[in-house]
């Protein structure tokens, strides 16, 4: 029988690479875009280096320009190792996408994502995913949790997250969750309540909050995101106000603004 899945290699821009009990971070596109707003976040303020890729001829032709630099669609970031016996990762990678992907694509990249962090003795996978908020109410975002196994029960125990308990999770980490489970290794899923209609900072900082207590020896200042949600409020509901005042003829009009 002939293989039809995308073929998927790794290209590094680095020739010795050296991995210690890592976290291995998924960001891809999600609701609200959070994952991806998490993710270039934690790219910057931490000062993670681009050291590896995804390659294949199904993605699509497109590259992403990062501070004048042409990089491909799927990118390896690393941080440095920092030996702490008090925390439970030392490094954190972080496995970055904003372009959607085909669903051939997913499956084989999501085998490569964990291939890939059990050959690099990883301690365990970590996507970002999104909860659709239908309403705007501006309140703080619910935070949940799913894992795969006791293992990553046991990472995530002080973070006080609710537990996802029943519904169906969809795309990457959908995929990620149930392949993890089925080779009993530790993937661990954070997700928040997102609006899907722009871009949630406030949903995105609250991840972040519960990633600041997954690794103590890295202090994320996510204070600025949640100065960014606050401007965005305003202007929304300044909107708001604005289309109320006009009537509800004019609602759909406006829609525009969120697309």
């Amino acid at each position: 029988m002939t293989d039809h899945s995308p073929k998927i290699d790794i290209h590094y821009f680095e020739p010795e690479i050296k991995f210690s009990d890592v976290l291995v971070i998924v960001t891809h596109p999600t609701i609200g875009t959070i994952s991806s707003i998490c993710g270039n976040y934690l790219i910057e303020h931490l000062n993670l280096r681009l050291i590896g890729t995804f390659l294949s001829p199904e993605l699509s032709p497109t590259t992403i320009i990062r501070n004048g630099t042409p990089e491909p669609p799927i990118r390896i970031y690393a941080g440095e190792y920092i030996e702490d016996d008090s925390t439970i990762f030392d490094q954190i990678v972080i496995i970055s996408s904003e372009l959607p992907l085909s669903a051939p694509l997913m499956y084989e990249l999501s085998d490569r994502i964990i291939e890939w962090s059990k050959f690099n003795n990883a301690r365990a996978i970590l996507t970002i995913e999104a909860i659709n908020k239908e309403e705007v109410d501006f309140k703080i975002p619910n935070v949940f949790s799913l894992t795969t196994n006791n293992d990553a029960k046991s990472i995530i125990k002080d973070l006080n997250l609710n537990g996802f308990e029943n519904g169906m999770i969809s795309g990457f980490t959908g995929l990620l969750q149930y392949k993890g489970f089925i080779e009993n290794y530790p993937v661990i899923s954070i997700l928040s309540e997102a609006h899907k209609d722009f871009p949630d900072s406030k949903s995105a900082a609250a991840v972040l909050s519960k990633l600041n207590s997954l690794l103590p020896t890295i202090e994320i200042d996510f204070e600025p995101l949640l100065k960014q949600a606050e401007i965005f409020e305003k202007q929304l509901k300044l909107a708001m106000t604005q289309i109320d005042k006009n009537g509800p003829s004019n609602r759909n009009a406006s829609s525009g603004m969120f697309a």
